[in-house]
């Protein structure tokens, strides 16, 4: 059984191109060891990522973004069990703000996590998805 997990936060400064390369560099070796997959979403200073695999591989990655001190705010959005991986061939895939340009919009609602809804964690992942496919 897979974990799908969303969360969002907060850059603490800003990031460089240089900076976000590293923090994927890592990313994809400690994730691509754990089986983890999924998308990071940066744009004007937020982060959002999703992560998938096994329930303990995506809790320890999670609780190290907790307590990543390049993070603050960090919350989890959504959490729920999946049959299949919606990132299955990106240890960590990159959706960069030029990469959104056109789609502030969604790129904004994204981000609005004061929307409540019972479906809104659903509706999240699938826009997600959708925006990286892109």
């Amino acid at each position: 059984m897979l974990t799908q997990l969303v969360y969002a936060s907060s850059a603490v400064g800003a990031l460089s191109g240089d900076d976000l390369a590293q923090i994927l560099r890592a990313s994809r070796a400690r994730n691509g060891a754990a089986a983890v997959t999924g998308a990071l979403l940066y744009h004007e200073g937020n982060i959002m990522q999703v992560l998938e695999g096994s329930p303990e591989a995506v809790e320890a990655v999670y609780t190290r973004v907790e307590a990543d001190p390049r993070h603050r705010g960090v919350i989890m959005l959504y959490r729920a069990s999946a049959e299949e991986r919606a990132f299955p061939d990106w240890s960590m895939g990159l959706v960069r703000p030029e990469d959104v340009a056109g789609e502030r919009d969604g790129v904004h609602s994204l981000f609005d996590v004061a929307v409540p809804g019972p479906d809104r964690a659903r509706r999240l992942l699938h826009a997600f998805r959708a925006l990286v496919s892109r």
